[in-house]
């Protein structure tokens, strides 16, 4: 009978302490379990910023390609348009050298003096409003 109360208050003592055990992890696990319902809570909100930072990363990655659509097509405007000047000056350039041969190939000044006159009577009519051209003569 002794054997039978020392065994009864040992297998007491070992109930309460697998109840304290109990105890102990049931609150962890309901700790635990708060915890993954916070974590997902977490999870769903960065999944949403996720999206949203990519929608604007991809928002942005239009917006550049179109900047740059456009500064490709200004820049082919500004060469076409250096081109032109560059035409345009190289035209000049021998359009003066063929008036100095011209102005070289009169033997004398009076001929000169007379192409002048010509050109300033041209110029006077033209710009008191007798055009007698569609266009000015020089």
């Amino acid at each position: 009978m002794k054997e039978l109360t020392s065994l009864k208050y040992r297998n007491e003592i070992t109930i309460s302490e697998l109840n304290s055990k109990l105890t102990t992890l049931t609150e962890e696990h309901q700790q635990a379990k708060d915890e993954i319902i916070k974590y997902r809570k977490t999870n769903t909100t960065l999944e949403n910023d996720i999206h949203q930072y990519e929608k604007t990363v991809n928002h942005l990655r239009t917006k550049i390609a179109l900047v740059e659509q456009d500064v490709k097509s200004k820049q082919e405007t500004i060469q076409q348009t250096n081109d032109r000047i560059a035409s345009e000056q190289e035209s000049k350039v021998n359009f003066k050298k063929k008036m100095r041969l011209k102005a070289l190939a009169k033997p004398t000044f009076g001929m000169s003096l007379g192409v002048i006159q010509t050109c300033f009577q041209h110029r006077k009519l033209y710009f008191f409003g007798n055009h007698k051209r569609a266009s000015p003569p020089f």
